[in-house]
């Protein structure tokens, strides 16, 4: 069964809407938690209650990313759903490529598969 996905504010609507089209349960941040899109810890809890991976391209910003708030997290015994990190520039210019990436993680991985793991797209 694939897990579903919450992309932040960095994911391009075309990328979740051409995967909902084809029957995966993606959702873009903005539309079912818009109060919580600049806060990525809240993003976090949110994606975790919800059971969704995190899909997002914030990993480099020196005060707030989730490579960070991942480590904070598991030293603090919390756990997550998942977070799945993509760089920006691959999704600047290879959009439909990442959707096929996602594609196979979706196939290929679980809902427990995912479960605590901080993961790159391949």
């Amino acid at each position: 069964m694939p897990f579903p996905l919450l992309g932040d504010v960095m994911i391009p609507r075309a990328l979740f809407e051409a995967l909902k089209r084809e029957g995966y349960d993606a959702e873009l941040a903005v539309d079912i938690a818009p109060s919580l899109v600049m806060d990525d810890e809240a993003l976090l809890e949110f994606a975790t209650q919800q059971g969704r991976v995190l899909f997002t391209c914030n990993y480099a910003d020196p005060r707030h990313n989730f490579i960070d708030i991942d480590a904070r997290w598991r030293q603090e015994g919390r756990s997550h759903a998942g977070i799945l990190l993509c760089p920006k520039p691959r999704l600047d210019h290879r959009l439909w490529e990442v959707r096929d990436r996602l594609r196979e993680l979706l196939e290929r991985y679980s809902p427990d598969d995912m479960r605590n793991l901080l993961m790159w797209l391949p």
